[in-house]
């Protein structure tokens, strides 16, 4: 007895594994959903962890210097930071640029949040961020409450609640 294989079929089964497998092992990222940990290094080389602002609300800005939208923000950025800066922290994700040329950015606009980078890119798969800028906002116990492409219109709202 000869038995045919289709390849379209083995394709099709091999595919279908492939995407089984992928959704077991990534996280959802959604609205009232824990925001899943990661350690990145800072500016000054220091090790960054979600954990380590526990107690804080956060905005988790996934970014690049050569993106005119992400520039935009910076300001709005800087003011958010200087409006709440003991109850928000503001933790910049920078992906797969060059710590000098991020530094130079950090200079040019005057940041006064934390930077931090994504130098393989982990985090941004992590939270599945496709294009830049990118908005993550938690509560105080770490619970996404907002997602977006740029802070929200009414964002001083949003943290006034969240810092409470």
């Amino acid at each position: 007895m000869i038995i045919k294989i289709k390849p379209k079929k083995i394709l099709f089964s091999i595919v279908l594994v492939m995407l089984s497998i992928a959704a077991v092992y990534s996280e959802e990222i959604e609205v009232n959903a824990k925001a899943p940990e990661f350690n990145l290094m800072d500016l000054e080389g220091n090790n960054v962890s979600l954990k380590d602002y526990s107690g804080k609300a956060i905005a988790l800005f996934f970014w690049a210097t050569w993106c005119p939208y992400c520039q935009k923000e910076t300001p709005r950025l800087i003011k958010l930071k200087q409006e709440f800066p003991d109850k928000l922290e503001i933790l910049a994700i920078n992906y797969k640029e060059s710590i000098d040329r991020v530094k130079n950015f950090a200079l040019k606009y005057g940041t006064n949040y934390k930077i931090i980078l994504d130098n393989k890119g982990e985090v941004f798969r992590l939270y599945n961020i496709i294009g830049v800028p990118g908005v993550i906002i938690l509560d105080r116990k770490g619970f996404i409450q907002f997602i977006g492409s740029e802070l929200p219109k009414d964002y001083k709202e949003i943290f006034k609640k969240l810092s409470m």
